[in-house]
């Protein structure tokens, strides 16, 4: 990880303990509940719920304010977390604090893009919507890049924009959410099905075999399905009879 020349410029654990509550409140003051996680919690500091969809983990990191190309503020690549949350506290030149919270997909692209060379651009709509997101991705594909990469929402809803892209000799990767039925070039993500068969697995070893569970999911969304169809398989058989 990229490292400040002067170690001091980072927050102490307390002043970053201490950004994690504002972080909490102003996502609250927003509409969003969130809470601080437990000190010491793994991989995240605070977890927030939107009112469509699942949870969102915040990672959070503060350091006082400086001007300068040596100032850094970067998270540890182990962190597993939905948002990034940067807290700038009052110094040179800057007399409040101030937060930015950054998706963890667009800091990793970033980065990336910055390494190879490369022009990036995110967009999308700020919540699940398949006709926003099919909007932008036709006005990004009208756009002529060199390639795009895309979550599906609906795999029937883009198959054929995605088919089109294709045939105009642009490149179209799924990541995370696939149209496998689509000319994609290829999908990068996880196996959701399987995914799903082991924590169904997990829970059923959890409650010992007995007992009801209850799945929070999002309909319509085909990387959700393919966890919850892994669930449902593996629930209920002979070795897992949990419902």
């Amino acid at each position: 990880m990229a490292r400040s020349k002067n170690p001091r410029d980072y927050a102490s654990k307390q002043m970053g303990d201490a950004s994690e509550m504002p972080v909490a409140a102003e996502v609250t003051l927003a509409g969003v509940p969130a809470l601080k996680m437990p000190d010491n919690w793994p991989h995240y500091d605070v977890i927030a719920q939107p009112k469509v969809g699942v949870p969102q983990r915040i990672y959070v990191r503060s350091r006082t304010f400086k001007r300068g190309g040596d100032t850094f503020v970067d998270f540890d690549s182990t962190a597993q977390f939905d948002w990034w949350a940067i807290v700038l506290l009052p110094g040179a030149y800057q007399l409040t604090r101030r937060i930015f919270l950054v998706p963890k997909a667009e800091a990793g692209f970033k980065e990336a893009a910055k390494d190879m060379g490369v022009k990036f651009e995110l967009t999308g709509p700020p919540a699940f919507s398949p006709d926003d997101q099919l909007a932008a991705f036709q006005q990004a594909v009208s756009q002529k890049p060199s390639g795009i990469l895309l979550a599906v929402s609906t795999p029937e809803l883009f198959r054929g924009p995605i088919n089109s892209a294709i045939e105009q000799g642009i490149p179209v990767i799924c990541m995370d959410a696939d149209s496998p039925e689509s000319k994609r070039i290829l999908y990068i993500g996880t196996d959701n099905f399987r995914a799903g068969e082991e924590s169904g697995r997990r829970m059923g070893e959890l409650l010992k075999g007995k007992g009801n569970v209850v799945v929070v999911t999002v309909p319509g969304q085909f990387n959700l399905a393919e966890r919850l169809r892994g669930v449902e398989e593996i629930s209920g058989s002979e070795n897992h009879p949990v419902r």
